[in-house]
Formats: C-alpha cells, structure tokens, sequence
C-alpha cells in the first residue's frame, strides 16, 4: 500500500523572513469516538510528552490519547500551553514511526492499518491546530519551530507555515487510503485547502470554499459540522451560506421524516468519552446557521424569509434544554454561550436584528467554535 510522497519536515527549502500579522483562522475540530473508558481531563504535563523506553508506536499512541484532548484547549494556563508543542511534536514522531514501519511493509493487520491512519488524523489535526494558534498569536511560532520546524531552518514565517499545512494535508491523504470508508476525512482536506489558499494569497475563493460543502453528502453527520465550523464568521448574505443554511434545514428536517443520519451513525451525534459535549456544542453551532441567515433577511426587509430561519434557530438551540440533555447542558463549561443566542433569537422573533458583527465577535459567541467546546476543557 504506497502512503503519499510528500516532503516531510525540513525538507522545505528557504524563503525572505516576512512579518505576520494576526488573522482569525477556524480551527478545524475533530471528533474522535473511539470507544473505552471514559477519558479523565487531566491538567498538561511534560511527563505527557515523554516517550516510553521500547514501546511501540501503536502503544506510545493509546498511551498518549488521554492527554491528546486537552492539549487542543488554549484557554489554559501559560505553563499549561507551553507543553503543547513538545506534545504535538511527540505526536509527530510517532507518526514517522508509523510511516516506516508501513513503508517497510510491517503492518499487515487491517485494525492496525485502521489505526495508522488514525495516527495520521491526529498528527494532522494537532498541526493544524497549533499552526492556527501561532496565526491568531495563541503563542509564538517560534515556540512551535522549537520542538519541531517543518519548513527549512532559514525559511520564512510563510513557509514554515505553508509546510505545516502541506504537512497536515499529506497525513489526511495517508489516512484517507488506510480508512477508506472514513469519509470524514473528505471535509478535513478541504478545510486544510481553505487555509493553504489563505497562506499563499491572503483570502479564500469561493470555489475553494464550495469544496467544504461539497463533502457534506458524504457524512453529513460528521462533514456537515466542518463546514459550519469552516463558514463561522463568514458573510451572512453569501449565496454560499445559504447553500449551507440549506444544508442545515435539510438535516434538521429529516430527523422529523425518518431520515434521520444520526440514526446511521449515532455515534456522531452523541456525547462520548472523547467528546463529553458533542452534543451541545454542534447544536449551538447549528443553530447559529439559521440564526445569522435571518437576521441577514430581517436586516434585508425579507421578513417572511427571516422568521422561519428564526423559529428554526430557536428550536435547535431549544434542544440543549429536553430532560435527555439537560444534565450535561448544565455541566457545559461553555453553557455562557447559550444565553447570547437565546437573546438574539428573541430579538428576531420581535423583528429586532441584532449587530452581527458584534455577535461573531463576542467570547461567549467564539467559545462554542473551539475544539475544547466539544471535547471538553483540561483541568487546570
């Protein structure tokens, strides 16, 4: 089975020092249901990253898993944080392990072919996310080139960024041939050729953008909610969030026609012991679809557009409070981001829009976008 042939770290050749300035990139969760025992939310420790004396990779991996989660919240201490990069640097050399025993033909087992590829999916989505971090200046990038450069030693902050993303993208692609039938995957390439695109011209195309709702079909419980992380913030008026305010509507509305994907994959749509709040952080951002397109309408004068893109809003958000989801709704490290949008979505329903600008730039609006949101928050 012949893995990519990308260029692994420090292979990538020079480049001008450039200067970067902060720019918001979405990170792009992920959602790892891999069943066990629940995982404990530990505080970050360097004892994390250390490597086990004759382990294999696949062992050094499980061992990892339960400190992988809250090394993706940035909302923790400053000692805290600076354990992320050695953490995910450790991640990558497990990573390479994996790779060279592929590549010498070692792994034969399919549940361990499965699970290389698993390797590869956190390895990128770990990247990419501490890569996003340095861009919104979570911390420095020289703190990340520290532990490990993928661009060469004189390469500019541009390139060693670039290589990161080319990096991540190139594990998406191992993993996509050793799971197949993982068509998550699907999403996160094109949300890596998203920032890619921003990298190296300074916007995203709408083509280019298209690709993320493009993947929705093919797991629309899982690449659905890419694509709502992918457009947060994005332009309300967009012809193509509405396309994926369609999207949304649709799956809202099969759950009430016996079409329900959830009940094909329930393990997407549930809380589990990798995701604790699953449930209550997708619904807030499903929510926010229909609630930013009608406040759009509203502003616009389509008040017959805007009011059920509201009551759509107010009966996802609605779901956080049914006596099934109560309990851990009120466990929510995050639940301060609920009443924000209850208060915008009455305002609607009054025909009062609100500042939408405002709204996406608020903390209680952005928490529910991180990956912690989901995966919930490391002890501190």
């Amino acid at each position: 089975m012949q893995l990519s042939a990308y260029a692994r770290p420090n292979q990538l050749q020079g480049g001008t020092k450039v200067t970067m300035t902060r720019t918001t990139f979405q990170v792009v969760c992920a959602v790892f249901l891999l069943g066990g025992s629940a995982v404990r939310l530990v505080a970050i420790e360097a004892s994390a990253v250390e490597a086990q004396a004759g382990a294999s990779p696949f062992e050094e991996f499980e061992a990892i898993q339960a400190s992988y989660f809250p090394m993706l919240d940035l909302r923790v201490s400053r000692a805290q944080r600076a354990a992320i990069p050695q953490f995910a640097a450790r991640i990558s050399l497990i990573a390479d392990d994996v790779r060279r025993l592929q590549s010498q033909g070692a792994i034969q087992d399919q549940n361990h072919l499965a699970i290389a590829g698993l390797v590869f999916i956190y390895d990128a989505l770990m990247t990419l996310n501490n890569t996003y971090a340095a861009l919104d200046g979570v911390f420095a990038l020289d703190a990340l080139t520290s532990a490990r450069r993928f661009a060469d030693q004189d390469a500019s902050d541009r390139d060693e960024l670039m290589a990161r993303s080319l990096y991540a993208l190139s594990e998406l692609d191992d993993a996509a041939i050793l799971r197949p039938d993982d068509r998550r995957i699907d999403s996160w390439r094109a949300a890596i050729n998203t920032s890619i695109e921003k990298i190296q011209t300074g916007s995203v195309s709408d083509a280019t953008l298209a690709q993320v709702l493009d993947t929705i079909d093919a797991r629309p419980t899982f690449n659905l909610w890419t694509a709502l992380l992918m457009f947060q913030g994005k332009d309300a008026s967009t012809a193509l969030l509405g396309r994926l305010v369609d999207a949304a509507k649709s799956f809202v509305d099969s759950t009430n026609d016996g079409t329900d994907p959830c009940s094909v994959r329930p393990q997407d749509c549930q809380n589990g012991p990798h995701a604790p709040y699953n449930f209550q952080s997708s619904v807030v951002v499903l929510g926010d679809a229909f609630l930013r397109r009608a406040n759009h309408l509203l502003q616009a004068g389509d008040v017959a557009g805007a009011m059920p893109l509201a009551f759509y809003a107010q009966g996802t958000y609605r779901e956080l409070q049914a006596p099934s989801h109560l309990p851990d709704t009120q466990n929510w490290p995050d639940r301060a981001a609920i009443s924000v949008r209850d208060a915008a979505v009455e305002g609607l329903l009054n025909a009062q829009p609100f500042d939408d600008a405002t709204l996406i730039e608020a903390d209680a609006y952005l928490r529910a976008y991180e990956c912690s949101a989901c995966h919930g928050r490391a002890a501190q």
